[in-house]
């Protein structure tokens, strides 16, 4: 349990530190997908994770629709994937405020640091667009290196984006 709380609190610094953000409105035409720098440079203001937008339109705006559009990777260049490429989309539920998300088996090994990184962007693209006060994520056995799920609130996970101009 204190891993993952530091692994939280690195998180935090790190989104903090360099200004993550949020989708635009339910309803908008885009939606912001959050995924990790290729090179990431801890010495600068540049953020660990920044977005992409894509379009609504294209992909709709159900939950498992943006999750699976999320799980195939970012379209921008010098972005990566934080989960491995081969991590997919099980099942989702909402249970009272809380959208419950199953990944494929191929997450349940990542370390706690990259697990909670690759959650957390997930998460962040995510919140703008669902009705739920809580993200919950697991893999299909639960996860080796970890909680049995990770939880995250829209609190937990920033949701203004300070790098996005008017």
């Amino acid at each position: 349990m204190k891993k993952i709380l530091v692994a939280f609190t690195i998180i935090s610094i790190l989104l903090t530190a360099v200004g993550c953000g949020t989708n635009n409105d339910k309803g908008s035409d885009e939606i912001l997908f959050y995924y990790c720098r290729q090179e990431i440079g801890f010495h600068t203001a540049d953020s660990v994770i920044t977005a992409e937008t894509r379009s609504a339109r294209e992909i709709g705006t159900d939950a498992d629709g943006i999750i699976r559009e999320f799980l195939s990777g970012p379209k921008t260049a010098g972005l990566s994937m934080p989960f491995p490429n081969n991590v997919t989309l099980i099942q989702t539920n909402t249970n009272a405020d809380t959208l419950h998300i199953t990944l494929s088996k191929e997450s349940a090994d990542m370390t706690e640091l990259d697990l909670t990184l690759s959650c957390a962007c997930l998460a962040k693209t995510l919140f703008p667009c669902i009705n739920a006060d809580k993200i919950a994520i697991t893999a299909e056995n639960g996860f080796t290196n970890s909680d049995k799920e990770l939880v995250f609130t829209r609190e937990s996970v920033l949701t203004e984006d300070m790098t996005q101009s008017d």
